[in-house]
């Protein structure tokens, strides 16, 4: 089934949801009522070819069941409802929400600024190993591809000459 037809029916299902119902339970009717006309054709009666197809597929409700979790729309649609639930729930008590919304900003805030100074400094780590000039701010130089500790200016010696 191409995507755009899965989506189509997917929102379709969560969306006329009471249509899609009265449209799966005929259809499984159907199903069962032709089942039944197979058993009746080889000698049963009418209420044991019934009885029969119940005992051979199992319920409608289990079937139906079935049929609905097999998509991605069931997934949507329990997320949705744990959602209803957990705003029910916050709603019933707001120390406890303040508490949680402050936690979880502090907690968030505080990983963000401290991944965010631990990336800004190993990018500047590698800044430096990728230049070729000397910095003498850290007092390192390159020289035949790796960095050696430069030597401080002294006044008396005469100071490093780059290649």
């Amino acid at each position: 089934m191409s995507l755009l037809r899965n989506i189509t029916r997917g929102l379709r299902s969560l969306l006329r949801k009471e249509q899609v119902d009265r449209e799966l339970d005929e259809e499984l009717r159907a199903y069962q009522e032709m089942a039944a006309e197979e058993k009746m054709k080889q000698g049963m009666s009418p209420k044991d070819a019934l009885r029969a197809v119940r005992l051979e597929r199992g319920s409608l409700e289990i079937t139906k069941e079935v049929v609905r979790s097999g998509g991605w729309e069931s997934f949507v649609e329990t997320c949705w409802q744990d959602l209803r639930y957990a705003q029910r729930r916050l709603r019933m008590a707001p120390t406890f929400t303040i508490a949680t919304v402050l936690t979880l900003g502090l907690g968030i805030g505080a990983t963000t600024s401290i991944f965010t100074l631990v990336h800004r400094n190993a990018t500047q780590v590698a800044r430096i190993h990728g230049c070729r000039r000397s910095d003498s701010r850290l007092g390192h130089r390159r020289e035949h591809g790796h960095f050696q500790r430069a030597e401080r200016h002294n006044p008396s010696t005469p100071p490093v000459q780059e290649p």
